[in-house]
């Protein structure tokens, strides 16, 4: 499930917009933090690469976060799996994937990040043993995208595998995790409507960005 709503009274909407972005598809969510402790003042590190045009609150508030991005920084994607490097026929129980022999992973999250075209050295797949990297690492040469991704031995147990992975980074770090069965990211392109449209390719690094740039202004 998405993270829990922090109090609406110290966050702007459009806060919630960004953030809740990553949990708009039932199969699978996403999550977004930065490795500081509560206790710390140290702002999140950022490297300037650019960054889209300042955008007014009237104009910012009828467009949505991949459409008004932000400051560019470094950031990580995470990815705590296990399992995935079966054939999707043998994981899937939609008719879609009964016949498909390449990897859940491939065919799920890492198609998505590939579609979106996110830097390979950005993305580190985190198992739970050796014997699962292997398994992985033989998977994702299935996609010639994905053959020399990072793949880090951590914990079993979802909750021990996202400590693991928290403890592991710097701090400072912005980290953005993905469940390991995310097909697609909708999101609502009209108010009051009910139907949800497929986050265009190549806009999903500004919704990172846009996120990053909320998280900092009002942590």
């Amino acid at each position: 499930t998405c993270p829990p709503t922090p109090n609406p009274q110290n966050y702007p909407a459009s806060a919630f917009r960004s953030l809740s972005a990553l949990c708009a598809r039932s199969t699978g969510r996403g999550h977004m933090w930065s490795n500081v402790p509560s206790s710390s003042s140290t702002a999140f590190p950022l490297r300037e690469r650019g960054s889209d045009q300042e955008e007014s609150p009237r104009d910012a508030g009828h467009k949505a976060p991949h459409h008004i991005g932000g400051p560019q920084v470094d950031y990580r994607v995470v990815v705590p799996t296990r399992g995935r490097w079966r054939p999707a026929c043998e994981i899937a129980t939609g008719r879609l994937l009964k016949h498909e022999r390449r990897p859940f992973i491939i065919v799920k999250t890492l198609a998505f990040l590939k579609r979106q075209r996110i830097p390979v050295k950005r993305v580190t797949l985190f198992v739970s043993d050796d014997e699962e990297k292997r398994r992985y690492k033989d998977a994702v040469k299935q996609d010639p995208y994905w053959a020399h991704v990072g793949i880090e031995v951590g914990r079993p147990g979802i909750m021990a595998q996202r400590n693991f992975i928290v403890n592991s980074l710097p701090e400072g770090a912005y980290v953005v995790s993905f469940d390991d069965d995310l097909a697609d990211i909708r999101w609502l392109h009209q108010p009051g409507s009910l139907e949800l449209t497929p986050l265009p390719d190549n806009s999903l690094e500004r919704i990172f960005f846009h996120a990053h740039s909320l998280l900092t202004k009002h942590k």
